[in-house]
């Protein structure tokens, strides 16, 4: 009898069974959402999904005549169920999410309604992918041990499901999109049918009146075998929320840790094939070596958080780290089968009752793990419960436990793993505590990511505050931050008559909302924020804060839900829609810069509303900026592009051509206020940000847009020194153009673009000559930029009181202080004063406020010929 066929056949199988489960994972966030919550609801429905394939295997299987035809029809169910739901999903979103919505005020139901959902959407190819494998056991009833059996199909499925898995991220979705990406799955199973098929078996009579007898120690072993599918799934996720400590978040990298995760099954059933004979003795041995292995495994990977690149920490961690641990899981799996199975006939029996105990297992643990180990316990204590869940199962499963050891293990888990977790939790905020000088303030591990609150201090007060998100800063309260996350406001408020409701997805540390909620007129502000982490912190770093905390504003709705749902499923229609969503190269943000997403927010702003959009031109390819940029002006009547800040650029995109910019909100002394202290001083400043108007914009955003079907189009590789240097000459010359757009001819931008590069960052250090031109103009922010200053070092200054100096620093910004409010003679008195103790940048400062004092000797013997470009004028009463 030729079985060999049937082993090809699984393998292709395993590659497009992940295939499809990554397609379901990203097409299913387009109904459900991609909250922490909704995401653990698909995890949990396809494994659910795939314990009922198991039970109905054991239920069914054994009447099989021929095994290999029952695969091929199984298979061809599962291709064309799978292929149906990716291909289906636009349209089932269009109809279920809107019912969905409804019930955004009572999540309780809404997340059971969602997994419902996803459990009724994936159970037949889910389940159909669960049943082929015990069935095809019964192909080897001639075999007396199912261990081996089980083994080598599970070691050949699974390493089918490493290629599968690498293919997917790397090759199919970037280069053929999600649908041809389907139909290649799809192709695989038909595949696999077709070369089951050809197996030459001997005719199996139908067992359907000798129901096979399981032994009577049955459950145990099925006990046995949904504790070690639950502490193998939350080793997962926890592995998925160490790694992204040390390495990028991408599709890319998450499929190569999935990779070693599987490759480890995989050779964990080859393992377990050799061990079969001695399974009894060799099973508690196993799950000790298990644990041990997390715990090096966790330590290893905070050694190797010092490699250089992603690429070199991926492979020591995954070939060293989690490899080991995973090994041993499948190799416990293989020898459960093996004690659970009894003769050839009670295989598919036997396998499919333990593969549904381990799924189901597996789903209690992954859904546990992530909605409440975590944020109960932390990353730290999770890993600790595991590893004692290990000693626990390594006892139960020994003849004469040993409690003492099992108790050592788990002690010794307690002890070391904080520090190696801590190590890493130190390294993944340690390059911007080294950028801002700061101290951490708060760790908070949630559902979604693993946050850090870091704050900045000057003079001993709370001057700019840093939300690190594994290992990416999110937001920031620092001047360059504050500046382009409140351009995303001032924005569509300029462009817009009268703005009553807003909508803003993502809320960061809250500067974004805090702007919005100063604008006159503005009645409502909905904040939907995928992490109830964020929300927490953003309340610490917004104590104190002059424009106070937005989401204690009575006007203020808040809601912990994914943004493309709540566009989806709210009716609502707002006047301004704002969104500074996570980075677009991690992994599952792309659903928020496609031409589907963008044509949501479009469909949520009522007439004359506008939009606004994070483009981080830094982190993306051209090609890639360029297609974000062409879905999004596909999507609105009238596209613009502005400055934020250094290269976060800033998308708005209007439904009617723009009149010119509100003066009012000029007039308004909260909004003037919080304009002033972002950089925006008058309407000048603001319009002299804009980069490109509407055709120059289109004429630029030339590629295919990017959409859900091409999510590929999106690199995920940061870009060369070269392509930001394209990006800011092209910049500067559609800059030029676009300032001379009637709309804006009723304002200097001329003589304000002079202070943009000053402002948006890409200028450092001080800038005497800025400086001297900003006194001249009576602009305060460029002044204070210009020098080193800023607004909220002044605000600091202030608190001390006339009599506390706050060390040469503190004169040094004193002194700035009284230069741009106009008395020039006390501020040359504080740098002089300041330069006495070396306080950096205090003679420019102070040459400058001579020459404004109207003390041109003074400045002269101040400057001592070091200060380049500075001069004084002859008459001290002449005016500068």
């Amino acid at each position: 009898m030729n079985r060999k066929p049937l082993l090809i056949a699984v393998a292709c199988s395993g590659a497009g069974a992940l295939i499809f489960e990554t397609l379901w994972l990203r097409s299913a966030a387009w109904l459900v959402g991609s909250s922490a919550v909704a995401a653990a609801a698909v995890l949990t429905a396809m494994m659910v999904g795939l314990a009922l394939g198991g039970w109905l295997a054991a239920r069914t299987a054994h009447t099989a005549r021929n095994p290999a035809r029952r695969y091929a029809a199984i298979e061809l169910l599962a291709a064309g169920a799978g292929l149906v739901l990716v291909v289906g999903m636009p349209a089932l979103t269009a109809w279920l999410a809107p019912a969905l919505g409804q019930l955004a005020d009572q999540p309780a139901l809404l997340h059971g309604l969602r997994l419902a959902l996803a459990v009724a959407l994936l159970a037949v190819p889910a389940a159909a992918m669960g049943y082929s494998l015990p069935l095809l056991t019964r192909a080897w009833a001639d075999r007396p041990d199912l261990g081996p059996v089980l083994g080598r199909l599970y070691a050949v499925n699974t390493a089918g499901a490493v290629a599968g898995t690498l293919a997917t991220e790397w090759v199919l979705v970037p280069t053929l999109g999600i649908a041809t990406s389907a139909a290649v799955a799809a192709g695989l199973l038909v595949l696999a049918a077709g070369i089951a098929c050809t197996a030459r078996l001997p005719g199996m009579p139908s067992a359907r009146s000798q129901q096979p007898q399981r032994p009577a120690v049955a459950w145990r072993w099925l006990l046995a075998a949904a504790a070690a599918g639950g502490l193998a799934l939350s080793a997962e996720v926890l592995w998925l929320r160490t790694l992204v400590l040390q390495v990028a978040g991408t599709a890319p990298a998450f499929a190569a840790m999935l990779a070693w995760l599987l490759a480890g099954l995989a050779l964990g059933g080859v393992l377990g094939m050799r061990l079969a004979r001695h399974a009894r003795r060799a099973l508690p041995r196993l799950a000790i070596a298990a644990g041990i292995s997390l715990v090096l495994g966790v330590w290893l990977a905070a050694v190797a958080r010092d490699l250089p690149g992603d690429g070199w920490r991926l492979a020591v961690i995954g070939g060293l780290g989690m490899l080991p641990g995973f090994m041993c899981s499948g190799a416990v799996f293989t020898l459960l089968a093996q004690v659970l199975g009894g003769t050839g006939r009670a295989h598919a029996d036997a396998a499919g009752h333990l593969t549904m105990a381990n799924l189901l297992g597996g789903a209690v643990g992954a859904l546990a793990t992530g909605l409440w180990l975590l944020p109960a316990l932390g990353l730290a204590g999770a890993w600790v419960l595991v590893v004692a869940g290990y000693a626990l199962l390594a006892l139960a499963l020994m003849p004469a436990p040993r409690t003492g050891f099992a108790a050592v293990m788990a002690g010794a888990a307690a002890i070391s793993l904080h520090p190696a977790i801590d190590r890493q939790l130190a390294g993944a905020r340690a390059p911007w505590q080294a950028v801002d000088q700061s101290h951490l303030v708060a760790l908070r591990h949630g559902r979604v990511e693993t946050a850090q609150l870091l704050r900045q201090d000057f003079l001993g007060h709370p001057l700019a505050w840093r939300l690190v998100t594994n290992r990416y800063s999110m937001s920031s309260t620092a001047a360059d931050s504050r500046r382009y996350m409140s351009a995303f406001a001032w924005w569509p408020l300029a462009l817009t008559d009268t703005p009553r409701d807003a909508l803003l997805i993502s809320h960061g540390l809250g500067t974004t909302a805090a702007a919005l909620l100063t604008a006159p007129g503005i009645r409502r502000l909905d904040v939907v924020d995928i992490s109830a982490s964020t929300l927490a912190l953003s309340a610490l770093a917004r104590r104190g804060a002059p424009l106070g905390d937005p989401l204690l504003d009575p006007r203020t709705s808040t809601h912990v839900e994914d943004g493309r749902f709540w566009l989806t499923s709210q009716p609502q229609q707002y006047d301004i829609i704002t969104g500074e969503p996570p980075p677009p190269r991690l992994a599952g943000v792309v659903n928020l810069y496609t031409a589907e997403y963008f044509a949501l927010m479009r469909s949520r702003l009522r007439p004359g509303g506008a939009a606004s959009y994070w483009l981080p031109v830094d982190q993306l390819s051209e090609s890639s900026a360029q297609a974000i940029t062409a879905a999004f002006c596909q999507a609105f009547e009238h596209c613009l592009l502005a400055q934020g800040s250094h290269y976060n650029w800033v998308l708005v995109g209007l439904t009617q051509p723009p009149r010119g910019v509100r003066a009012d909100l000029w007039q308004v002394p909260a909004a003037a206020y919080a304009l002033r202290t972002t950089g925006f001083d008058t309407p000048a400043l603001l319009g002299a940000t804009l980069i490109a108007d509407n055709a120059a914009l289109r004429a630029w955003a030339r590629p295919p847009p990017l959409t859900d079907d091409r999510p590929g189009r999106l690199a995920t590789q940061a870009p060369p020194a070269q392509v930001l240097v394209g990006y800011s000459r092209w910049a500067q010359a559609a800059a030029e153009q676009a300032r001379r757009a009637p709309w804006l001819q009723t304002l200097p931008v001329a003589q304000a673009a002079d202070f943009v590069p000053l402002l948006s960052g890409q200028l450092r250090g001080v800038q005497p000559e800025l400086a001297d031109l900003a006194i001249q103009r009576g602009v305060t922010s460029p002044l204070l930029a210009a020098l080193d200053s800023g607004w909220a070092r002044q605000r600091i200054v202030a608190g001390h009181g006339a009599g506390d100096s706050g060390g040469p620093t503190g004169l040094y910004h004193r002194g700035v202080g009284l230069l741009a409010a106009g008395n020039h003679a006390q501020a040359a008195e504080a740098f002089v004063r300041a330069l006495a103790d070396d306080a950096p940048h205090a003679r420019t400062a102070a040459v400058l406020a001579a020459c404004w004092a109207g003390q041109p000797e003074r400045a002269r013997r101040i400057a001592g010929g070091i200060v380049p470009g500075m001069q004084c004028w002859a008459d001290p009463n002449a005016s500068p």
